[in-house]
């Protein structure tokens, strides 16, 4: 009985096809392709912003509006709320997670609202708030306000 289940694991393994790092790569670009069909707009000191973005569950159970960029040295945002209702929330979970953005190399802490307007198929909505630059040191934030975010967003499946 051993050697029959030895036999049919060997079997599998060979009708397993492995994949080289490039076609792994691929695989990955196009799943974030595919999830990037959305767009976000955001406007910061009058200046104008457009980027790609996504809908996220995360594992703690909330929800995130993000352009797919962050931690590229690129401009990002990061909107976390707590349900995916049609709804105004506060742009945080309530606990550590809050919104940010990464501006013209300088990070910032966001303090707002967001609103969906549409739930059912593509979501949609728009944000507004605060934003607290970042100080040396890690979340560390000045306590006056740096100015203020608005923006919207679309098109962004879950």
């Amino acid at each position: 009985m051993k050697h029959t289940l030895l036999f049919i694991l060997v079997l599998m393994s060979f009708a397993v096809q492995a994949q080289t790092p490039e076609e792994t790569a691929a695989k990955i670009k196009a799943m974030r392709e595919k999830a990037l069909q959305g767009t976000i707009k955001f406007e910061i000191s009058g200046k104008t912003y457009v980027n790609k973005a996504s809908i996220i569950k995360a594992s703690k159970g909330f929800y995130v509006v993000q352009t797919f960029n962050m931690g590229t040295g690129q401009d990002y945002i990061f909107l976390p709320f707590l349900k995916l209702l049609a709804s105004t929330q506060t742009i945080s979970t309530g606990k550590e997670d809050q919104g940010s953005c990464f501006v013209n190399g300088v990070l910032y802490k966001m303090v707002g609202k967001v609103t969906l307007v549409s739930i059912k198929g593509a979501i949609s909505g728009s944000f507004s708030g605060s934003l607290y630059k970042s100080v040396k040191g890690v979340n560390k934030f000045e306590t006056a306000s740096s100015g203020a975010i608005s923006g919207s967003f679309g098109n962004l499946q879950l």
